[in-house]
């Protein structure tokens, strides 16, 4: 023999008890819905981008065929809305969705999942077939040897350490897992791949990653088809003919074909160690292309629709090598066909490749006695025992997919099985044995950052996330090189104080490491005073850390600002944090009629607040001195001065930037204020006037935030409304200009200007006009003389 066998082995697949059941989804109790998102240019960024997208939506257990479909749980949420501009169409579980509208493979594949208990029973192996009979290998000593990977131990995040010996590529089934799936057709064989039947190869593939997913939601877990290579690969003699003596032969030529094709570097002797530099140049390939991979193997797929089983038939259904780097299973399987009980032939041997042993035993014809993996044999990142083992009936006797599953309420994958392929969840908190470790933060000390205060609200802050790995205790890999796996940090966030918390991004902008480094720039929401600044983070598994930063702001802030104009004065109002360090404002103002600019009206001492309400204190000063009419700019200009012991005070300073009006006319009789100039003069000439609406002047509606801005208006209770119309008619009682049109907060003055041009653009000739107002039930008319 060629390979190392770990032993000659049986088991008994699901037979015809199988319920509707097993199909029921286990994402429901987070919202989700079953769907397939169809991507029908067929682009490869296209389907990066949809990927993206449904994933930051919340999506959850996917199974991926690039570039054309993507199955997975969605969030009903999930409508074309957010994929707008793609060409996408989603299928919902539930819909009726037919051929028409999409392809045959396509329709395949959605109608197999999404109704996936019409093929529960779909060529279903005959009652009294005989049992199944698998074959574990072990990758041989010269080749582990050779692909070994780098010495170790050494720690990182799956997306981290891409040196990988050859069985190291599929450590534990979390993450996203690439398989690679290689058709092999032979010239001249009664054995050839159709269309359909690769349609159905598919599908049937995706019901058992499907099952996986389902019985393993509290991990990230998604799969990618890579259909690169998968359509057949030419090869001399057709696989099912051969057997396992053989098999080398033409994996190795369908590995050279692919070799040729550029699929990889390197090509050498032994199908292992191609294998192997296959796994290792895809991964890199889809990681190039902007995906994440934390996993890879690749399957052979012998075609035998016509034969039936493998012609030198020595009982065998299918292999795999345990941990990697392939395994290798016929279509329909050996004498359990196609549809689910395919499927788990697939997922049987796909659990070896992940570290999992057989449960099953077999009576050796020789001797009568009982043979199989015992109870005590452990496998797995984390050694877990085979607890389930059949053999003298020292197992728990549960029905499982590395057993004779064939009790009426089966489990595909039972407890034992999780723990050796990294998916246990012993204490059941929906985080994995595996990645039950917490990250820790930390922050950094910057020396471009000399302290822990601020003088303008501004402020860095440096973190390191880190995640320490649970050790790698795989029985079966060198302790020399093994690689404990650390859960990566797949998020964070940031709150001050107790304001609303907002999300973080690492310094490379991309979650996918066990170390994050974080850089955060301050640029608002710091208060005058003591501040606590909260980060937080999660490993992918869901696990948290806090930390937290202590900072002060010297300085002012200013929370509200406005100007209230009448027309004989204009109120300025401003509020600030209770805290003001000491600090004086000096109001300053700029007449732009008389181009008097920035002059200096009074100095507010900040201890002299008009009031405090909600922690703020509430500043107003009156300007008297303004002529009606006219437009001014304020702006106020707050002093803080730091004392540092044995040296002069320093000072900062704090503006509240340009706050504009103009100020209204007097109203002296009605709701319409003289009109300035009247006549309008000039081809160039406007008219100004004053609108004085009715209503409680009392009230006013302050401007918040912002440094600048233009502030004329003194307004009423938003809820009050009243709506303002003016209109312009000739002597003709024409009307020339709808000059304003809108609902407007009742208790202000409205300036209105007209530039003396009618609703077309243009200018009005030279005559008498008038112009009628109307608001809050109340109307009035005035002339206006236009000379050109």
């Amino acid at each position: 023999m060629r390979k190392t066998y770990a032993g000659l082995l049986y088991f008994i697949l699901l037979s015809f008890l199988l319920t509707a059941s097993l199909f029921a989804d286990s994402f429901e109790i987070y919202g989700l819905k079953p769907a397939v998102i169809i991507i029908k240019d067929d682009e490869l960024a296209t389907y990066r981008t949809v990927f993206d997208i449904v994933k930051d939506a919340g999506a959850r257990g996917m199974i991926c065929h690039p570039p054309g479909l993507i199955y997975g749980r969605f969030s009903p949420a999930t409508t074309g809305s957010d994929l707008e501009g793609l060409m996408v169409e989603i299928i919902w579980e539930g819909d009726d969705f037919s051929r028409g509208s999409i392809d045959d493979g396509a329709w395949t594949i959605a109608d197999r999942l999404l109704n996936g208990e019409k093929y529960q029973d779909l060529a279903a192996p005959a009652e009294n077939a005989e049992p199944f009979k698998g074959i574990v290998l072990r990758v041989s000593d010269d080749m582990r040897e050779k692909f070994s990977g780098a010495p170790g131990p050494r720690t990182g995040s799956p997306a981290e350490i891409l040196d990988r010996g050859i069985d190291q590529n599929s450590e534990f089934m979390m993450g996203n897992v690439l398989i690679n799936v290689v058709i092999p057709e032979s010239n001249g064989s009664i054995e050839d791949w159709t269309e359909t039947e690769i349609h159905n190869l598919w599908a049937d593939i995706d019901l058992g990653l499907s099952q996986y997913i389902n019985q393993t939601h509290w991990v990230e877990l998604n799969y990618i088809i890579n259909t690169d290579i998968a359509y057949p690969v030419p090869i001399a003699s057709e696989p099912i003919m051969n057997n396992m003596e053989t098999d080398y032969i033409w994996i190795n030529e369908s590995l050279e074909y692919l070799y040729n094709q550029g699929h990889f570097d390197g090509f050498g002797v032994n199908e292992e160690g191609n294998a192997h530099l296959l796994n290792n140049a895809t991964r890199e390939k889809w990681i190039d292309d902007g995906f994440r991979i934390d996993w890879v193997f690749t399957v052979f797929m012998a075609d035998a629709s016509y034969n039936g089983c493998w012609l030198t038939d020595e009982g065998y259904t299918a292999y795999a090598m345990l941990g990697g780097p392939y395994m290798v299973v016929p279509y329909p399987a050996c004498r359990f066909g196609t549809g689910i009980h395919f499927a788990h032939v697939f997922i049987h041997e796909m659990s070896h490749v992940f570290w999992a042993l057989d449960e099953y035993v077999t009576i050796n014809p020789l001797t009568g006695r009982e043979t199989g993996t015992p109870c005590t044999a452990t496998s797995g990142y984390l050694k877990v025992a085979n607890g389930n083992s059949y053999l003298s009936r020292c197992g728990e006797g549960l029905s499982c997919i590395m057993n004779n599953a064939t009790l009426s309420n089966p489990l595909p994958i039972c407890y034992h099985t999780m723990g050796q392929v990294g998916l246990r969840d012993i204490n059941d908190n929906n985080a994995p044995d595996l990645y039950e470790i917490a990250p820790v933060l930390e922050v950094i000390s910057r020396p471009d950052v000399l302290s822990d205060t601020t003088y303008s609200g501004n402020h860095v802050v440096s973190m390191k996330a880190t995640n320490e790995a649970i050790p790698n205790q795989n029985p079966f890999q060198s302790a020399l090189t093994r690689i404990n796996y650390a859960p990566y940090i797949k998020e964070g966030w940031m709150q001050i104080n107790n304001s609303i918390i907002l999300p973080i991004h690492p310094s490379d902008g991309r979650w996918d490491q066990s170390t994050e480094f974080i850089t955060h720039f301050i640029d608002s929401g710091l208060e005058p005073g003591d501040n606590w600044i909260y980060f937080r983070v999660a490993n992918v598994a869901g696990i948290t850390a806090i930390d937290s930063v202590f900072v002060t702001y010297i300085g002012l802030k200013y929370y509200t600002r406005s100007l209230r104009p009448r027309p004989d004065h204009v109120e300025i109002r401003w509020s600030t944090a209770d805290e003001i360090f000491g600090s004086d404002f000096e109001i300053y103002r700029e007449d732009v009629n008389t181009g008097i600019s920035d002059r200096l009206l009074i100095v507010v001492d900040g201890e002299g607040y008009d009031s405090q309400e909600g922690g703020y204190n509430q500043y107003s000063y009156i300007d008297e001195e303004i002529d009606p009419g006219n437009c001014y700019r304020y702006h106020i200009l707050g002093r803080t001065y730091q004392y540092v012991a044995g040296s002069e005070p320093i000072e900062y300073q704090h503006d509240t930037g340009i706050l504009t009006t103009v100020t209204p006319i007097a109203v002296t009789e009605g709701i319409i204020s003289p009109i300035v100039p009247n006549p309008m003069v000039g081809s160039s000439g406007k008219i100004f006037f004053t609108i004085k609406i009715p209503g409680d002047f009392d009230s006013d509606l302050t401007s918040r935030g912002g440094s600048g801005g233009r502030d004329n208006l003194d307004s009423g209770s938003s809820a009050d409304m009243t709506f303002l119309d003016i209109k312009i008619y000739n002597v003709k009682g024409q009307r020339v200009r709808h000059l304003f049109s809108l609902p407007l907060p009742a208790g202000q003055y409205k300036n209105i200007e007209w530039d003396g041009l009618d609703d077309r653009g243009a200018p009005v000739s030279s005559g008498v006009y008038f112009m009628k107002v109307k608001v809050a039930g109340k109307d009035q008319t005035k002339k206006i003389v236009v000379l050109r």
